[in-house]
């Protein structure tokens, strides 16, 4: 009798850890570092679970604590995998930028082409009609 854990069942435990990750990062005020992020990524994608690694690294983005963390964030959570990210994916992307102000003041130096980058996406995944400035209205998306 094979008792090794159902593919569901290590789905589910993955995605445990990925979250109970998280959650130390988030609790612990420690940002991820490019090894966290690559063990992260070889463990999901080990396990056939790259979508809750993709929603991990939005949740750290939309964590950042200051100007600094969050161009970091972006630059090696978010840019590296955008293109794979889903439509939810790409809803909550936009929801964490419009609900931290330390993601998306233009003040920042790397805000424009962060936006630009987010947006493109958006644009391949979302309805036509999305409408952008009533749905993340504190994104500035530079008409």
């Amino acid at each position: 009798m094979n008792n090794l854990p159902s593919i569901e069942e290590r789905e589910k435990m993955v995605a445990e850890q990925l979250k109970d990750e998280l959650e130390f990062h988030i609790n612990s005020g420690r940002n991820f570092t490019n090894v966290d992020i690559r063990f992260l990524c070889e463990l999901a994608t080990k396990n056939g679970n790259l979508y809750e690694f993709y929603n991990l690294m939005i949740e750290h983005y939309k964590h950042s604590t200051n100007f600094n963390t969050a161009e970091w964030s972006f630059d090696h959570c978010i840019q590296p995998f955008i293109s794979a990210f889903d439509k939810e994916q790409i809803l909550a992307l936009l929801d964490s930028v419009n609900s931290n102000r330390q993601v998306h003041d233009t003040r920042r130096r790397y805000f424009t082409s962060e936006i630009k980058q987010i947006k493109a996406r958006a644009d391949e995944l979302l309805e036509s009609d999305f409408e952008y400035e009533t749905k993340s209205p504190d994104i500035n998306f530079l008409k």
